[in-house]
């Protein structure tokens, strides 16, 4: 009997140590298995967080018309007709693109500043004038500098109003997924107006934007209309 017990009790710590290992083992697949899906949970928010949104693509593409503007300010006579057309284009388009799909959604924000967004239409109005007059000026004059000089100051005025008031609030009262939403309608309108406007502007652009950070998402589209041009 005893030879029994002993036989049994050698037998019986091997099977335990068995179906410990089994369930060890099931257990560890299954937190692997929720470890993977947390990690790729974690994955796709951060790229959600890394997509750049309307903020981003506006404050961008500031840039790049400063950029463009200070050039054209420096240019030689021989070079200012091109960079000419490649400022106008890129203002336009990117002031057509900021009426459609930024401005509108703006002026339903009880956040923002009475009157804000119609003196932002105003300014547009003023910036298009002021850049069919220097388009109607020889480049060599000095009239061609002077209206240069006021369309410059006028843009930089407008967009560090935009930057420290527009944007701000944008960020603070729009949900993230809007801005991305914005973001991608505001760059597709922007690129197809470029296009529209100078081809060349357009490349330039599209190649100094945020673009390929949407994965080709904010792609020119061929349906966009041109009857907005030089309105509210």
């Amino acid at each position: 009997a005893d030879l029994t017990r002993r036989s049994r009790s050698s037998y019986s710590f091997p099977l335990f140590i068995t179906a410990s290992t089994r369930a060890f083992a099931t257990t560890s697949k299954a937190q692997q298995s929720v470890t993977s899906t947390s990690t790729t949970a974690n994955k796709m928010s951060m790229q959600a967080s890394q997509q750049p949104d309307v903020v981003d693509f506006i404050i961008t593409d500031h840039q790049v018309m400063k950029d463009k503007l200070s050039e054209l300010k420096n240019a030689a006579r021989e070079q200012r007709q091109l960079l000419l057309e490649q400022a106008g284009a890129m203002l336009r388009a990117h002031q057509r693109a900021e009426e459609q799909h930024v401005y509108p959604g703006l002026a339903n924000q009880g956040s923002v500043e009475k009157g804000l967004v119609q003196h932002a239409f105003d300014e547009h109005r003023e910036a298009e004038a002021l850049l069919m007059q220097l388009e109607a000026c020889s480049i060599d004059s000095a009239e061609f500098d002077k209206v240069l000089g006021e369309l410059e100051k006028g843009v930089l005025h407008h967009m560090n109003e935009e930057e420290t008031k527009v944007l701000p609030t944008m960020r603070r009262e729009l949900e993230r997924q809007r801005l991305l939403d914005m973001g991608v309608k505001f760059e597709r309108q922007r690129l197809a107006e470029m296009a529209a406007e100078a081809p060349s502007a357009s490349k330039l652009s599209a190649a100094s934007t945020a673009t390929a950070a949407l994965g080709g998402t904010a792609t020119t589209t061929s349906s966009t209309t041109t009857s907005s041009r030089g309105t509210a």
